[in-house]
């Protein structure tokens, strides 16, 4: 197999050797890696080939090409920060936050809601464990929840409209204050503070 045209960073060491084998093994190969430009600029592409065969199977050659993706690689290495730097904050804000989802019956009446997220503060202020009621309606952990909770929450996913309110939960026996918002159709965000 020549590597005559291959880029040096791909017939250095076993990477030409693995991406050789793949070829003739599977057809094709394709692998993301970062090159250097003749003006010495890096790059990040992905390298792919394919095996060209002759009608009973034999290969002839190879097509060897290379794709830019360094604009694409830039953006996800942003987004990545970006969506760390959120995480972050999400994680120590002082607040609970919980996103919910609403729960209806049959009739489309709200009947419950379940926690899909909450961050640390959310489990401290409720006294409930983050773990034990992900994506479980919120009834089966709180069997007495008042329903004044569940109507709230759920003319906020369905109108859109923000919510400030204080409400008193006999579960936790503390009083809390809430702003919900909702994020999209059917969901509300709760910002709780106890101000028991």
């Amino acid at each position: 197999v020549s590597t005559a045209v291959m880029r040096p960073e791909f017939t250095s060491g076993n990477k030409w050797e693995t991406a050789a084998e793949n070829i003739q093994n599977k057809g094709r190969w394709s692998e993301e890696a970062t090159i250097t430009r003749k003006d010495g600029t890096k790059v990040t592409v992905i390298a792919s080939g394919n095996a060209i065969r002759d009608t009973s199977g034999k290969i002839l050659g190879y097509a060897v090409s290379h794709t830019d993706i360094t604009r694409r690689k830039k953006a996800e290495d942003e987004l990545k920060t970006s969506e760390e730097k959120y995480r972050n904050l999400f994680v120590n804000m002082t607040e609970g936050f919980a996103l919910l989802d609403i729960v209806s019956d049959d009739t489309g009446k709200p009947v419950d809601f379940r926690v899909l997220e909450a961050n640390k503060a959310w489990e401290e202020l409720t006294g409930l464990s983050i773990s034990k009621i992900i994506g479980k309606p919120m009834r089966k952990m709180m069997p007495d929840l008042e329903q004044y909770w569940v109507d709230n929450y759920a003319k906020v996913a369905w109108t859109g409209e923000s919510m400030h309110f204080e409400n008193y939960n006999k579960s936790t026996d503390r009083w809390y204050e809430i702003y919900a918002y909702s994020p999209s159709k059917g969901f509300c965000v709760s910002l709780v503070q106890n101000v028991t």
